[in-house]
């Protein structure tokens, strides 16, 4: 089976006993499954161990001829994703007592003392991470967070939330937020309007284009919501938002669910310790709760004529101020997210 971790933990091995020195003849690490082995060997012999294996040798007795000069020592030779073993047996050193084989593969082979690897359980996973990294377990959670496979499902999103609120400091909480932003100017939005029987409805509208932007979190457990203004989309505006936010959450963390725009997975973001994003797929945003409280705000500003921007925005305050957590949480309550934040709370 693939991505189940041999590869690394083969890494893992040659580099523990490289520090150790356990391995005086050399550690070599051949690339079995795309390139020829042979060559391998021959240029690890020529400019690591100073062998020159004599001209008139054919390939294969070069070869032989590598593993009966080579240092002595204890040796270990890596054989990494063979797809053949038969094609590769034959080039194999044959002085067991010197010569250490480790051989990763995806096959299943009747060899001596194999080690047969399967996938961990996510709960497993999450241990053997943080074991791994000591007291960043954190960093551990943030990492798995950010896979881009959105479908942690509904028991993978509780249980990175449930060992959040374990490893982390007693008596902090964790919050699952939504994020996304909004733009809102004076060029009216129009709505339906009610007139009498054969009455055709006229508006006013204006077509001016100033504007600004709402950089909003919403919690759709609770209904609490965060918001600020800014004058752009960018990265800039959405860092200052994290670090507001950051602010705002005080010594508590959040799980921070977000689109892929570019101002959010920019490599210049500094993500805030105590937020955690949570990427969702590309051009999903009926995936993203905030979207219909945006929804919610701007029907109240259907049809309605705004002198500057000044007022627009203390019609949006007015607005924001008459936000109940109830409205909130009915708005934003999807049942994905109230399922994994349960199995969270129970498991």
């Amino acid at each position: 089976m693939g991505g189940v971790g041999k590869t690394e933990l083969a890494i893992r091995y040659s580099r523990l006993h490289l520090q150790s020195h356990d391995y005086p003849g050399g550690i070599c690490w051949l690339q079995a499954r795309e390139q020829d082995i042979r060559l391998q060997i021959l240029q690890f012999a020529r400019i690591d161990l100073g062998l020159t294996p004599p001209d008139d040798f054919d390939l294969s007795e070069k070869i032989r001829w590598c593993w009966r000069n080579w240092r002595e020592g204890k040796t270990l030779i890596v054989l990494d994703d063979v797809k053949n073993y038969s094609n590769i047996k034959p080039y194999l050193p044959q002085k067991p007592s010197q010569f250490k084989v480790l051989i990763t593969t995806r096959l299943k082979l009747d060899l001596a003392s194999s080690l047969s690897l399967s996938v961990l359980q996510e709960t497993d996973a999450i241990l053997l991470l943080g074991q791994l990294i000591g007291e960043q377990k954190y960093h551990v959670l943030k990492a798995i967070s950010r896979m881009k496979s959105w479908y942690l499902s509904l028991k993978k999103l509780g249980i990175i939330l449930n060992c959040l609120e374990e490893h982390l400091a007693s008596g902090k909480n964790v919050h699952y937020l939504c994020q996304d932003e909004t733009r809102v100017g004076l060029k009216t939005l129009t709505g339906k309007v009610i007139t009498a029987s054969g009455v055709k409805p006229t508006v006013s509208v204006k077509w001016q284009r100033e504007n600004f932007w709402i950089y909003g979190a919403i919690e759709p457990l609770t209904g609490k919501h965060f918001q600020q203004e800014y004058p752009k989309l960018n990265g800039n505006y959405f860092q200052q938002f994290l670090d507001w936010l950051s602010g705002q959450l005080g010594s508590d963390y959040a799980i921070l669910q977000i689109d892929q725009a570019p101002a959010h997975v920019s490599c210049a973001i500094n993500w805030p310790e105590n937020i955690i994003p949570l990427l969702q797929p590309p051009h999903s945003p009926e995936l993203n709760p905030i979207e219909r409280l945006w929804q919610f705000l701007k029907k109240s500003l259907h049809n309605e004529l705004f002198p500057s921007l000044q007022d627009l925005r203390e019609r949006i305050q007015q607005l924001f101020e008459q936000l109940t957590f109830e409205q909130i949480m009915s708005i934003s309550s999807y049942n994905f997210i109230l399922e994994a934040l349960f199995y969270a709370a129970s498991y």
